[in-house]
């Protein structure tokens, strides 16, 4: 009886771990959280500390309404994981792309931060990585949302995939009313 207990608060707490997926480290002066989604957080003095930076994100456009980025492209294909030694003392990686939902552009993006102890920074290296068979030009950069007072939730909309829900109460604003 004991072992089933054990292994049924083990399988739970593995899930809950999973499900949870992000990895945090710090430098001894600031933290970091990268995120299941390609996320960064920072909070000085460290993670958990004061938030300083709510989301660093990667966007890529191929056209005005052809963009990968966080919200609405951003699907994981490698949970976060966290390392210790090598060229940084701590190194976090994800690999994202947006292959669910079949849009343009056909990318895997990898994000990796790399920290040291006692140093003010870390480094994020984005690799972009095209998944189309012809060659893309593509413009790319960083989204970056400072700390604000009342953080959303980042789950994704069960029917649409996306960040968030519209609920009923809200507007359509696909349609606009002459």
């Amino acid at each position: 009886m004991k072992l089933s207990q054990s292994c049924s608060l083990w399988c739970c707490l593995f899930s809950l771990r999973t499900w949870r997926s992000r990895r945090s480290r710090g430098t001894g002066t600031m933290g970091f959280q990268l995120g299941t989604y390609g996320r960064i957080r920072l909070d000085v003095p460290v993670y958990p500390g004061t938030r300083q930076l709510d989301r660093m994100s990667f966007v890529v456009a191929l056209s005005p309404t052809a963009v990968f980025d966080y919200t609405e492209d951003s699907e994981n294909l490698e949970p976060p994981s966290l390392t210790t030694g090598g060229i940084a003392d701590t190194t976090a990686t994800v690999l994202t792309d947006n292959s669910f939902s079949n849009l343009e552009p056909n990318v895997r993006v990898r994000v990796t931060v790399y920290s040291w102890h006692n140093d003010g920074f870390v480094i994020a290296k984005y690799t972009i990585i095209n998944t189309h068979t012809g060659a893309y030009t593509l413009p790319w950069g960083r989204s970056l949302f400072p700390n604000r007072a009342t953080p959303t939730v980042g789950r994704r909309c069960p029917t649409t995939r996306r960040r968030r829900c519209r609920t009923s109460s809200e507007p359509d604003r696909t349609h606009t009313s002459a």
